[in-house]
Order: C-alpha cells, then structure tokens, then sequence
C-alpha cells in the first residue's frame, strides 16, 4: 500500500464511521423510547425504522456531506492514480 492510498483510507474513515453511528442512534433512540412506552416486536421495529429516515435526513445533513465530499475526493484522486498507470502501462 502507498501512502497516498493509507491516507486516502484514513480520510474516509472517519466520516465513515460518524455517519455511521449516526445513522444507528436515530434509530435506536425511538426504539428505546418506544420500548420504555411498552410497545415492543415488530411493531417497534417498524415505527422507529419510519421515525430514523427523516430524522437522519435532518439531523445528519452535515455528516452526510462530509461523507460525499470524501467519496468524492477518494474517486477523483483514483482517477487520476488510474490514468498515471495506464499512461506508464503505455509507456508515455
């Protein structure tokens, strides 16, 4: 591994992972919520799972365009490692 693909990892990582556990604690604070108003089962399940999508929409619109923006980075910086390689497979 190269250092620039390290470091390219380790940019991504991060938003990865906040976004992540975002996304799984707006779904588990209704669930437990629900839980302590003593609906439980599959009912639970499906009322939080309706009550995360839009609250992560709103509450995770930051962390979300943190996420694009290091995809984005990470896809154009392996373009340009794509076509160095072709161009030497070449032999320009």
């Amino acid at each position: 591994m190269t250092a620039m693909t390290t470091s390219g990892s380790a940019g991504l990582a991060k938003p990865l992972v906040v976004y992540t556990l975002g996304r799984v604690l707006c779904f588990a604070v209704p669930l437990a919520l629900l839980w302590a108003f003593g609906i439980t089962g599959v009912l639970s399940l499906a009322i939080a799972l309706v009550i995360s999508v839009p609250l992560s929409y709103v509450l995770l619109r930051r962390q979300r365009d943190r996420l694009t923006a290091a995809l984005q980075e990470r896809s154009d910086r392996r373009a340009v490692q794509r076509e160095q390689l072709r161009s030497q497979l070449r032999g320009d």
